[in-house]
């Protein structure tokens, strides 16, 4: 597929002509080739924030200098949410503020708990964290390094969201971060930007005990690769494996690692690019049920670019499956098997006397609610949920 514009060929079938045969994607989920993927779009830029920043620049415009305030308000609020976040300046996305919103949304305990896939306290998955520039990858690595060079960092930096009892998070050096991009992106680099990429490295080679450097750049990216992907018997140690890497292109395509179960986007993906960056999530691995993506620029946009490329990939006019359903409807999916369950227990009490078939119907009706939970519990939206709802850790007590 082609990430083109205009007239010229976007897909196979429009280069090519008709095709003997398809395997589509709705084929290899269903055959379990691949997962599919859950996809969480992030608001970083608050509404009215938003909309004083469009004021501002349509009073710039000619046309519109001499509108009230009242007309240009007007014209705001009938503005859909892709043309609003059209107006935003690609800086607000390279402030200091942006990127403390984005890395306290990605480590909250139990947001991080749930995207690594804590279990015994360690994580089990990686993640990749793709970026605009190499500039900002470096930006987010220093943040992320000022943030979590404490030990008691959880509790200092999140005081106030604590990991959910049940839970555990008890790695010391979480989380392991790295910076990978190609020899050709970094020839672009200023010889400044090189002599803190080094930095970089050093402080790499000071935790892996290993001694690359800039001239042998694609050395230290195989090293990391091999890290990420944990193939190899000497990187499934516990403490060799690299939990996040910030990249701007490369793994974005080709790369096969199934522990990566995470995908952090802040920049703007469609099409080809968009499939090709969140296939590096759904590759099957022992208790990984889906990819996991969160988005944190233009969340409109990035809903409408999700949506695009879905259609043009799977080349199927019946629902792929690609992408789980939203938040809100897999917490109204929740809502629906959980007053199921209750309808049936409440028919009497469930035992060994009690006739099969309500026997039956009580164990499909947990069944259903159990995968419910499921689809429920990797979104960070229900972190937030937990924390405020009491009725929904009520009913979650019954599956726990």
């Amino acid at each position: 597929r082609k990430q083109a514009k205009g007239q010229l060929a976007r897909t196979t079938h429009d280069q090519y002509g008709e095709v003997l045969h398809t395997y589509t994607i709705k084929n290899a989920l269903e055959d379990g080739s691949v997962l599919g993927f859950q996809v969480e779009h992030e608001n970083t830029v608050e509404p009215t924030s938003l909309e004083n920043k469009i004021y501002r620049k349509l009073k710039e415009v000619e046309t519109y200098a001499e509108y009230s305030p009242e007309q240009i308000n007007r014209m705001i609020d009938q503005m859909e949410s892709v043309k609003k976040e059209s107006y935003l300046d690609p800086t607000v996305f390279e402030a200091e503020e942006h990127i403390q919103k984005v890395i306290h949304k990605m480590f909250r305990p139990d947001n991080a708990y749930t995207k690594f896939d804590f279990r015994n306290g360690r994580p089990t998955k990686s993640a990749i964290l793709t970026t605009s520039s190499i500039d900002m990858a470096k930006k987010y690595y220093r943040a992320i390094k000022e943030m979590t060079k404490e030990s008691d960092w959880l509790i200092k930096e999140f005081p106030n969201q604590p990991i959910r009892e049940g839970r555990t998070m008890e790695d010391p050096d979480f989380p392991r971060i790295a910076i990978t991009y190609s020899l050709e992106e970094n020839s672009r680099d200023s010889s400044a930007q090189q002599e803190e990429m080094q930095k970089i490295i050093e402080e790499y080679n000071q935790y892996y005990d290993t001694a690359w450097s800039l001239a042998d750049i694609e050395r230290y990216n195989g090293d990391i690769n091999n890290r990420l992907a944990r193939k190899r018997a000497e990187f499934k140690q516990f403490g060799k494996q690299i939990d996040l890497v910030i990249v701007v292109d490369r793994l974005l395509t080709g790369f096969d690692a199934p522990t990566i179960q995470t995908l952090f986007v802040d920049r703007n993906l469609e099409y080809a690019g968009l499939i090709q960056a969140f296939s590096r999530t759904n590759r099957t691995y022992p208790e990984k049920t889906k990819g996991l993506i969160v988005t944190f620029r233009k969340p409109a946009t990035m809903e409408k670019n999700v949506e695009d490329a879905t259609k043009l990939y799977s080349e199927a006019k019946e629902e792929s499956g690609l992408i789980y359903p939203s938040y809100q409807e897999s917490k109204k999916r929740f809502k629906q098997a959980y007053g199921k369950l209750k309808e049936v227990s409440s028919m009497e009490s469930i035992d060994e006397h009690t006739p099969l078939e309500i026997r039956i119907e009580y164990v499909k009706a947990f069944q259903e609610l159990n995968r419910a939970y499921e689809s429920l519990v990797t979104y960070d939206d229900y972190n937030d949920d937990m924390v405020q709802s009491s009725t929904l850790n009520n009913q979650i007590q019954l599956l726990e």
